[in-house]
């Protein structure tokens, strides 16, 4: 019903149970989650019970994301949407593994980047590493990452739980020149920590000197 384009589908959903309010204890502190690094990104959104997907093995949550109207601030068109699939890869005889996607509307992403005359960024290989250990650390390093990739630094986040010590190894592989690790200790003390991967050296520095630092460091 909530996939339904008819009017008369419409006026049923209308007084039809809300599933917010019948998700379970698990479910509860998955979508509270998101929405603390959402807000921690500051990044608008609505919370809409009635985002469906076409496909049954999505599970938790579900996604759109809208153009919004320059003048009227209204919404005037979806360029994708996604979701999570944890179950996927089990049902199809892989192992467990947790999993999210989208699909892009590319036609109309085209014409919104030439209708703005937005000049698309050329990235050749990556500069910085982002690692990042504990819930507080992922939700801080989100934004310390937007503004570095709009001050025009190309770099890579963690977004998974790894360990410190497999970031490294993945910055290392990446062969980038500077690891920015981000812990509790860091969050707490409103630093973060600055290593030279090919020297090993590593320091300490306020996060309102990190910009000054990068620009030493990565002339």
């Amino acid at each position: 019903m909530l996939d339904c384009k008819k009017r008369k589908c419409t006026e049923y959903i209308m007084d039809a149970p809300q599933i917010i309010d019948y998700l379970d204890e698990e479910s509860k502190n998955h979508l509270m989650k998101i929405l603390e690094y959402l807000d921690a990104f500051d990044l608008p959104y609505v919370l809409n019970p009635q985002i469906v997907r076409g496909l049954d093995y999505y599970n938790r949550t579900a996604f759109e994301i809208w153009i919004k109207d320059d003048e009227s601030g209204a919404r005037c068109g979806a360029l994708g949407g996604g979701g999570r699939y944890d179950g996927l890869i089990e049902m199809l005889g892989g192992r467990e593994t947790p999993a999210c996607g989208f699909a892009l509307g590319l036609d109309r992403i085209v014409g919104r980047i030439r209708e703005k005359n937005i000049k698309v960024p050329i990235q050749e290989g990556v500069d910085i590493f982002l690692a990042q250990i504990g819930d507080e650390a992922g939700k801080k390093a989100l934004v310390i990452f937007d503004k570095l990739r709009c001050l025009g630094y190309n770099i890579m986040f963690n977004l998974s739980k790894r360990s410190l010590k497999q970031q490294l190894e993945t910055a290392n592989r990446l062969k980038v020149g500077l690891t920015l690790i981000l812990g509790e200790k860091e969050v707490l003390s409103n630093e973060i920590l600055i290593k030279e991967m090919d020297a090993g050296a590593q320091e300490s520095v306020p996060l309102g000197r990190l910009e000054r630092e990068l620009q030493k460091r990565l002339k």
